[in-house]
């Protein structure tokens, strides 16, 4: 799922962050994400989502903007490893996988989202 409705479900968000629905819930319980009860289940709005995701990134060590900062794009393929000074060998690997994988997934939502034309 590459886009997301104005308040989804915890299932919703898990495939959101390829994570299962128990890592999701830690984040509720932990109040690393806002949700609200709906009946007998969790609803999360939007904006609580792409809060929570900006808060990993920043966690991560991320310096940019947020998540849909789109002053960001850079079209230079040169500077697409070093951003205002920072360079990926800076962090350990397993932040270098985390901020890959993030990438990958924002590239995936700006293609779909005709931000990126594909040829």
């Amino acid at each position: 799922m590459d886009k997301l409705d104005p308040v989804v479900t915890v299932n919703d968000v898990a495939k959101y962050f390829k994570v299962s629905r128990s890592t999701i819930f830690k984040a509720i319980k932990s109040g690393a994400l806002k949700s609200y009860k709906f009946g007998r289940q969790r609803r999360i709005k939007r904006e609580w989502v792409l809060e929570y995701q900006n808060g990993l990134l920043k966690k991560a060590g991320y310096c940019g903007g947020d998540v849909f900062d789109h002053s960001l794009m850079i079209d230079d393929p040169v500077h697409l490893k070093e951003i205002n000074g920072l360079h990926i060998n800076q962090f350990s690997q397993e932040t270098q996988d985390f901020i890959h994988h993030l990438c990958a997934n924002a590239i995936k939502r700006a293609i779909n989202n005709g931000y990126i034309k594909t040829k």
